[in-house]
């Protein structure tokens, strides 16, 4: 639904959005809720053209504003096109003609994201102090999240889930299986030997194109169901402050504004702003493929806008406390943290061609 026409200017991402031609009110839907984002400065839609023009912080990943955007989308569901719409899974946006009309299939493996929660207002995590992004996120670092701010965190940000792309149909393996060359060359082979009388030949070549199809479908189908099996089994697991006492909760019930307790060996849930450390290191190699832990400090870095490595008053999800011990303060979830950042990066990428379908394309 969302393709980046042009990023090449820091700080500014032209985005082409499908359905936005002649939908004033998509527009409208656009430029308000995504100027509510605190790194976005400007935001221009075109319906005559479908293209959308933000100017934001530089020092924020523009497939952050894709993200958002993408959010707007799903969440722009009108009333009287929901009810007038005959399948329950979609729906088609007003003020479009009939040719125009963009349906958005609701699947069970579309990433939905959420609100983005890395925008600060005016500055980043790590040059702001600990008691300013207590007030931001409206939580006492002494007790923590109560319920009511806990939900009110939620609602907000969302849940601490990094999108996923879906799955591939058993379908789509199947038919994949026969979308090469040398099988496509097969094909015709077998239906010239068909149509000049040679039956038993066009029996023989279908035969083996078929046959190579199943044994390519089931290894392929395999692999897939047994990397699905192993996510399933991960399950972290942290220690955060809530309601005035220590709770062990999942990843997922992790929500900006928590209080994450640190210690040797604990799983890092999300994105966070250290608030007190004492010899606190973790192991970053996740991220920077640095081997050796990061030492860590709770002070305020003046630095803009500097790498990871070097953000050494914060620890990241997916990483791993080497030694001491400390608290922190949850201020990006989901799709917002670093690793998030990565896995919408990968799952946007194409995979490369691997060098025996080079050599196959040659050989065919």
């Amino acid at each position: 639904m969302i393709t980046i026409i042009h990023d090449a200017v820091p700080g500014r991402v032209r985005l082409k959005v499908r359905g936005l031609y002649r939908c004033p009110g998509l527009k409208k839907s656009i430029e308000s809720e995504l100027s509510l984002e605190s790194c976005v400065r400007k935001v221009s839609a075109n319906v005559l053209t479908g293209n959308v023009l933000v100017f934001f912080d530089p020092v924020y990943n523009q497939r952050l504003i894709s993200i958002a955007l993408e959010k707007i989308l799903f969440k722009y569901v009108p009333e009287q096109r929901k009810e007038a719409s005959s399948d329950p899974d979609s729906f088609e946006e007003p003020g479009a003609k009939p040719s125009n009309v963009v349906k958005f299939r609701k699947k069970k493996d579309t990433i939905v994201y959420h609100p983005i929660s890395t925008c600060a207002p005016g500055k980043p995590w790590w040059e702001m102090s600990g008691s300013d992004l207590a007030t931001l996120f409206g939580v006492n670092p002494e007790t923590g999240h109560n319920e009511e701010s806990f939900k009110a965190s939620l609602a907000k940000y969302g849940p601490n889930v990094i999108p996923e792309t879906g799955s591939r149909s058993k379908l789509d393996i199947f038919f994949d299986q026969f979308a090469s060359l040398p099988v496509g060359l097969l094909a015709i082979g077998a239906g010239v030997s068909a149509v000049t009388g040679g039956l038993l030949d066009a029996i023989i070549i279908s035969s083996v194109i078929l046959i190579n199809g199943i044994i390519g479908f089931v290894t392929e189908n395999e692999a897939q169901r047994t990397i699905n099996s192993l996510k399933q089994l991960v399950h972290p697991l942290g220690e955060i402050l809530r309601n005035g006492s220590t709770k062990r909760v999942s990843a997922e019930e992790v929500v900006c504004g928590d209080i994450l307790i640190l210690q040797p060996g604990s799983f890092v849930t999300a994105d966070a702003r250290l608030i007190e450390g004492i010899n606190l290191s973790a192991d970053e190699s996740i991220l920077t493929g640095e081997s050796l832990p990061a030492s860590k400090l709770s002070g305020r870095i003046e630095a803009g806008n500097i790498p990871i490595a070097e953000r050494r008053n914060m620890v990241f999800a997916g990483t791993r406390i080497t030694g001491g011990q400390g608290t922190a303060l949850v201020v990006a979830v989901g799709a917002s943290t670093e690793v998030g950042k990565i896995q919408i990066l990968v799952a946007g990428s194409e995979p490369p061609v691997s060098p025996i379908e080079r050599q196959l394309t040659v050989i065919g």
